[in-house]
């Protein structure tokens, strides 16, 4: 990821994208216009066009990022951040955070019961891999809670109803 939001050129993504898509390595399907947008959408979270191929998913119409990304554009933006996973767990997830050393820690919690109440416990990747399934939802929640300026408001798949892998 680049430390600072790079000049943004349609025109480059364009002839860029051309190649690649010839070369078969890009989504099937992908127009170039879809591509502009997201190089657009990731240039915001300060991500290369590829990157933002590669970490941009569109589901229901809404660009999402994973939880993954989340936390890295948390740890490069705010290099005194802190994140820890005080519980991991198949039926529970806790996390601290705070922006900085000094300020007092969020703490933040995702269970199964959270999990059947939402109706997220019906999806198969949540059956297969709940442990994983409950980091990325606290993560999301403590991203959006005190690093709302980092994740820009984006989502991750699973909040918006897709299926994401752990």
């Amino acid at each position: 990821m680049n430390t600072a939001i790079q000049r943004f050129d349609p025109n480059t993504v364009r002839s860029q994208f051309a190649i690649a898509i010839k070369s078969g390595l890009m989504p099937k399907g992908m127009t170039q216009e879809q591509a502009v947008v997201l190089a657009m959408q990731g240039n915001d979270l300060g991500l290369t066009w590829t990157q933002s191929i590669r970490a941009i998913n569109v589901i229901q119409g809404k660009p999402t990022i994973s939880s993954e990304l989340m936390r890295a554009l948390v740890f490069q933006r705010l290099p005194r951040a802190e994140m820890t996973f005080t519980e991991t767990g198949p039926t529970k997830c806790t996390v601290k955070a705070r922006r900085a050393e000094g300020q007092d820690y969020t703490s933040l919690m995702f269970t199964v019961d959270d999990a059947k109440r939402a109706g997220l416990m019906e999806k198969d990747t949540w059956k297969k891999y709940p442990a994983a399934m409950l980091q990325a939802r606290v993560t999301s929640m403590i991203c959006r809670l005190i690093f709302s300026d980092v994740i820009l408001g984006f989502y991750t798949p699973d909040e918006l109803g897709a299926m994401e892998t752990p």
